[in-house]
């Protein structure tokens, strides 16, 4: 039983779990779930707010297109502002009862909600990406009503941090802190072919996008021009220059550890945005997107400025050496 459940859990690639998969991961009644998101617990908003009664974001994203759904339609690109970005099976069809020492955790907090009864409230949840593998469960931060929910929490760049997500591949080990809201850390490596989806939230803006599943941000590859199946985004500029592209693209130009641009390390770029002479931009600030700093010392290409995630700019503003005044977040789902 062990093993089904393993296989199970990296079968996660796809977007809905498979049937069997399912059935592993049974309903209430038959096989609970091990979760802690009845305790007190943070959510975004930092430490201290309470997980006994539904949490939810003190101020909730909005949606470009005003109705909290994806602005970018999966098959051309055109503003479809009703098309959700994914939806989430609530598949919870009974199994048979646990082994003795009860269920395995879920891998995904997408996998928790799609095996639980409604309503499953935001909070701390147990979680164990790898199943029989070596890593022994551990605690992340879900957000389970923010675009149907079901976010995993696996990086956390606290307030003026930087270089935290310059490599993308990069365990910092701190599960705990991360979810917590305590210290900066990213453990996304953890749940390789195990997501469709990746949020990043900074401040009261958000891009959302859905990566092709030839492609993991987490895997240590360079590649600069990777399509995106859907982007979406709250940032009017960022949502105006995708729109009038078609559509958005992932730029990954940092190898850990002997590709390391000065300028930029990683994008969501608008289709027809070509600028990767300095990571994600080209020099003098040339190119238009959402960005994360670069390399600070060691650059193989342009200067070293460093710095975080700069959010949303445009051609000539620096899109390195910055960093955000709020917590910058990365969620998979």
């Amino acid at each position: 039983m062990r093993r089904r459940a393993k296989e199970a859990s990296h079968s996660r690639a796809a977007v809905l779990l498979p049937p069997l998969a399912l059935l592993f991961f049974s309903s209430a009644g038959a096989c609970g779930l091990d979760l802690v998101g009845t305790g007190d617990g943070p959510d975004d908003a930092g430490p201290g707010v309470s997980t006994d009664a539904p949490v939810d974001r003190t101020t909730p994203l909005v949606d470009a297109g005003g109705d909290g759904a994806s602005d970018f339609d999966a098959d051309d690109g055109a503003v479809a502002a009703d098309a959700p970005l994914k939806d989430v099976a609530t598949d919870t069809t009974p199994f048979d009862a646990c082994p003795v020492g009860g269920c395995p955790p879920a891998a995904t907090c997408r996998q928790i909600l799609a095996t639980t009864p409604p309503p499953v409230t935001s909070g701390l949840y147990t979680v164990d990406p790898d199943g029989v593998g070596p890593k022994a469960p551990f605690q992340v931060w879900c957000d389970m009503t923010i675009d149907g929910g079901g976010w995993t929490l696996i990086g956390r760049e606290i307030s003026g941090g930087m270089g935290t997500f310059r490599f993308l591949d990069v365990d910092t080990g701190n599960t705990n802190a991360i979810a917590t809201g305590g210290q900066s850390g990213l453990i996304g490596v953890r749940f390789l072919g195990l997501y469709t989806d990746v949020w990043v939230d900074w401040a009261t803006s958000y891009v959302r996008f859905t990566r092709p599943g030839s492609f993991d941000l987490f895997a240590n590859v360079v590649n600069t021009a990777v399509p995106l199946l859907q982007t979406s985004t709250n940032d009017a500029r960022l949502s105006g220059w995708l729109s009038s592209a078609g559509g958005g693209k992932l730029c990954v130009a940092t190898h850990d550890n002997n590709i390391k641009p000065g300028d930029t390390s990683w994008a969501v770029v608008p289709l027809d945005d070509n600028n990767t002479g300095c990571g994600c931009n080209s020099a003098s600030w040339v190119g238009r997107g959402a960005y994360y700093g670069g390399t600070q010392s060691g650059q193989t290409s342009c200067n070293g400025n460093g710095g975080g995630w700069a959010g949303v700019k445009d051609t000539t503003e620096p899109k390195g050496g910055l960093s955000q005044t709020g917590d910058t977040k990365l969620w998979i789902r």
